[in-house]
């Protein structure tokens, strides 16, 4: 199982990486990216389950699966338009489900961090193409990496004070065999 800071790091990297594609305009590569970034969910969903404690951690957890939920409506719509002939991410155009998995998305990044990360894929009328849909994906990874720091730090703080405890508990139990 990763670590949190190597968690960490790869999600600045995928990032990173996602934050190129809308440029190159090419639904493989997307698609590739899109793949690769569910490994990543996929490692992290393992993380929360075993430090589950955390209430941030479970949020983390919410958190992740919105985007695995987005990436999930936008990849299906991705071979839809490889199917009827399209070839680029600006031709393909996302459909309702994705919107609604993209408000999904930003309704918990909203409650979790106080701001929303979809900036133009919500408008179920006119609909945006997915070279936009991607950018807001990444948009709201960034705000995920930011939340996931933050449990980051939340969890550590938390193992130091059961550290503490589990050190007061074990000189009491000391403490009351020896007679102190």
């Amino acid at each position: 199982m990763s670590t949190s800071r190597e968690l960490l790091k790869k999600l600045i990297t995928i990032t990173e990486r996602g934050r190129k594609i809308p440029a190159s305009n090419d639904i493989e590569e997307a698609k590739g990216w899109i793949y690769d970034l569910w490994v990543l969910l996929d490692d992290l969903k393992e993380y929360t389950r075993i430090i589950a404690f955390a209430n941030k951690i479970k949020d983390v957890r919410e958190f992740s699966d919105r985007i695995q939920d987005a990436t999930e409506s936008l990849e299906i719509t991705l071979r839809l338009c490889e199917e009827g002939g399209k070839k680029t991410l600006r031709d393909c155009r996302i459909g309702r489900g994705v919107v609604a998995a993209m408000e999904d998305l930003d309704a918990v990044s909203r409650v979790l961090t106080g701001e929303g990360c979809v900036r133009a894929s919500l408008n179920p009328v006119k609909l945006a193409n997915s070279s936009t849909c991607l950018r807001d994906i990444v948009s709201c990874l960034d705000r995920f990496i930011d939340y996931f720091k933050d449990a980051i730090k939340h969890e550590k703080k938390l193992i130091k004070a059961l550290d503490l405890i589990k050190r007061e508990q074990a000189i009491a139990e000391a403490e009351e065999e020896y007679g102190f």
